[in-house]
């Protein structure tokens, strides 16, 4: 059953435990989620390590506090492996508005026709 945002003011799951095998994931925890506000589940302590790392990096691509380059070397990935990764997640990684692709279009056209 999916809930619309409009369905409910406050979603509280109270007493929630969770093992996989010998792995306590959750035990006893209560979440209260109010209206507008965003959860998520990253999995293991690993996973949610590395995934965070992910987004946090991913998010300071995003942001132009990092380069691509550095957000490659930061996750361990070649430059076309993090361009992959970029498009698997929707972003993304050129940076450029509809005047700036056409003036870059230019610039390739004339190094095409000068040889360069």
């Amino acid at each position: 059953m999916a809930l619309a945002p409009h369905d409910f003011r406050r979603l509280r799951l109270d007493g929630v435990s969770r093992d996989f095998g010998a792995f306590n994931a959750l035990k006893n925890v209560t979440l209260d989620v109010a209206r507008g506000e965003f959860i998520a589940l990253l999995g293991a302590p690993a996973q949610a390590t590395e995934t965070a790392r992910e987004y946090i990096i991913l998010g300071l691509f995003q942001e132009a506090r990092i380069s691509g380059g550095k957000a490659a070397e930061l996750l361990g990935l070649t430059r076309g492996g993090f361009i992959a990764l970029l498009a698997r997640k929707g972003i993304p990684y050129f940076r450029l508005d509809p005047q700036e692709w056409e003036a870059e279009v230019a610039r390739i056209r004339a190094s095409y026709k000068s040889g360069v």
